[in-house]
């Protein structure tokens, strides 16, 4: 019987993790193209100071 209570205990926390990790890569990914986002929108203010 503890046998089995580990095991979906590992499950869960299996399944938790993979949750955590895949909220943690989309944030990640929103965050980088936000970053990219406005790194691009500088860039774009000094050219337009430039001419």
């Amino acid at each position: 019987m503890e046998r089995l209570y580990l095991k979906l205990d590992m499950t869960i926390l299996m399944e938790t993790g993979l949750k955590l990790t895949r909220d943690v890569v989309f944030l990640g990914f929103i965050y980088i193209i936000y970053i990219l986002f406005k790194e691009g929108l500088k860039s774009q203010d000094n050219s337009d100071q430039i001419i």
